[in-house]
């Protein structure tokens, strides 16, 4: 399938549909990564429309399945499928009349699992899962047992799970895509300044003390209600709206009905347009309040976890968490809810009540997803991470008079644009794994030379080839750490005729440095790194923008453009610069 023939998708939409494709040749069920607001709904139904034409090429019927378990994130994804890319299709829902004549099915996870016998001779060659960080539970399992040699994907912002279960068997790999920060900085996820507690604070130790914990690990409600539900915290909450946020629109998450309604009876005593939504509103109320609310006719919704997943309102100004979790999860579905960018909207403010900030660190951490699909555990509490490297400051409060915290901000974004247009050095910014990758291959026992042929052959040789073959805005694998991605570059480097022989007449330099470096990613990843380890103590390692690889003769760069020439590649602007030259001696 051709991953470039959607031309309405982002660049790394395209890039990612590229990823998956390839994945999918070699294991049959992968779960794909992406950050809450980047676009994974459009990618996935992109994916099936790629499906569907391929099929129709093929004079094949293609099925597929999507499973989700949301009413509202059925209704999304049945939009896309149906108006925004023309593709006939059933839906398996409550109360709502089968057509099985479709190829496509979109399937609620709790109806399809009650009428799992009635689908069982479709015989889906696809499925897509949405939010398939909730594929543990045993109605997925029971779905996709039903279906034993369908292809799987699932799409997720947060491949974690509480109680840190593997998602092994149930996805062979994770393919994750560039970090939140990443985003932030291109644009396509706006800014945040972040409001937060003290980690010292009265609120902070009520929190820290609940020993009650409901099944999935999180605090039981009755143990959070008995800290946070008070006169004096619920007054403390709408105050923090009012010095931080008034007069935008936003979403408040609250612990349950009860408390929900208490604090949205308090923002309404203040003259707020807000509503309360929970799991018990009927489903056309709950629908005319979201529309109300994205035609500017309400400015707050409180809710309990109803848009912590697949809700898409852009111009979202606040974000309000009056909810603790110990759910990595339930934060970044939260805070990702706001940070989708909206004309007139430059930057979404986070108000965090209760300190979540002092358990995971800020949204735009960088986070060890491998891990957590793997099944391990991380901290990310802000002692626990060693710094984010994002240049933010953090400033914690001063408490009330009265006892009761008062929140201030934590992170602003003009501080993350101080230290992205301020690197000491542009090479080290480029190469930012260089220093630890050159001291990993000293540990190796590797000599000068070798290290530098290394280093080299990724800066001079694999780069050129990537940007000329793969991406144009490639910057360098030594700023990469997407271990899939590389693992790809490196199966396409084996099958790839041109790209064999050109590394063929490069004594294998290609293959050698990317595996080297594969390893070092590895390394670092299993959390080898000494814990003493000062990157800029390191006698002999030096981040260079471009050590000068050996000279190569004219015979040696004609027949490598040669090969990009047989096989209809662009030549490497790099390589025509090199045989320039040559030729002016």
């Amino acid at each position: 399938m051709n991953p470039y023939k959607d031309t309405q998708l982002r660049p790394y939409q395209i890039e990612s549909k590229e990823k998956i494709y390839k994945m999918w040749i070699q294991k049959r069920s992968i779960m794909f990564q992406m950050p809450t607001g980047t676009g994974k709904t459009r990618l996935f139904v992109s994916i099936i429309r790629d499906l569907f034409d391929w099929g129709a090429s093929k004079k094949i019927v293609v099925k597929v399945l999507v499973l989700t378990h949301r009413i509202e994130l059925i209704d999304q994804i049945d939009e896309h499928i149906g108006l925004k890319y023309g593709l006939a299709h059933g839906l398996i829902v409550s109360k709502n009349r089968e057509q099985r004549k479709y190829s496509v099915q979109i399937g609620s996870v709790p109806t399809l699992t009650r009428r799992l016998s009635n689908w069982s001779d479709k015989e889906f060659d696809i499925i897509i899962i949405d939010e398939a960080h909730h594929v543990k539970a045993e109605s997925y399992k029971k779905i996709l047992m039903e279906f034993p040699k369908a292809k799987v994907l699932g799409v997720t912002a947060t491949p974690y799970r509480m109680n840190h279960a593997s998602f092994h068997p149930e996805f062979d790999d994770l393919i994750t895509s560039q970090p939140v920060l990443n985003f932030n900085r291109q644009g396509w996820l706006c800014d945040y300044e972040y409001y937060s507690i003290k980690p010292n604070s009265k609120i902070q130790h009520g929190i820290n003390s609940i020993t009650q914990f409901a099944l999935d690990g999180d605090y039981l409600d009755i143990a959070m209600l008995n800290v946070i539900d008070r006169d004096e915290i619920r007054a403390g909450i709408v105050d923090s709206y009012f010095r931080y946020a008034r007069g935008k629109k936003g979403i408040v998450y609250t612990i349950n009905r009860e408390h929900n309604v208490h604090v949205c009876s308090r923002y309404i005593e203040k003259g707020v347009r807000a509503v309360a939504i929970d799991s018990k509103t009927p489903v056309e109320e709950r629908k005319k309040m979201v529309n109300d609310f994205r035609h500017g006719k309400i400015d707050v919704i409180c809710n309990v976890n109803i848009f912590s997943e697949g809700f898409d309102c852009p111009d979202v100004e606040f974000i309000q968490l009056a909810r603790p979790t110990k759910s990595l999860s339930m934060f970044l579905q939260q805070v990702g809810r706001g940070l989708r960018p909206a004309d007139g909207k430059n930057k979404l403010i986070i108000i965090d009540n209760v300190g979540l900030y002092n358990r995971f660190g800020f949204p735009s951490a960088s986070r060890k997803w491998r891990h957590h699909f793997e099944g391990k555990e991380v901290d990310y509490t802000p002692s626990g991470m060693s710094g984010e490297g994002e240049g933010r400051n953090v400033v914690y409060i001063n408490d009330y008079a009265e006892g009761e915290e008062k929140i201030e901000m934590l992170h602003s974004s003009t501080d993350e644009e101080m230290f992205v247009e301020a690197p000491a050095r542009e090479d080290i910014y480029i190469y930012t794994n260089e220093r630890e990758f050159r001291y990993y291959l000293e540990r190796k026992h590797f000599e000068n030379g070798t290290i530098e042929k290394i280093v080299n052959g990724l800066k001079n040789d694999v780069d050129s080839i990537i940007k000329s073959k793969y991406n144009s805005k490639h910057i360098s694998v030594l700023s990469m750490d997407d271990i899939n991605s590389l693992e790809l570059y490196m199966q396409d480097f084996d099958s790839d005729l041109a790209i064999f022989e050109i590394n063929k007449q490069r004594r294998n330099i290609l293959t050698l440095s990317l595996a080297w470096y594969i390893d070092y990613l590895k390394w670092v990843d299993a959390g080898c790194v000494d814990e003493d380890f000062d990157i800029d103590d390191k006698r002999g390692i030096e981040t260079t923008a471009s050590k000068e690889a050996p000279k190569r003769s004219l015979e040696e760069v004609s027949t490598e453009i040669a090969i990009f020439k047989k096989y209809n590649y662009t030549v490497p602007e790099q390589l025509l610069q090199e045989l320039d030259s040559i030729i002016k001696g």
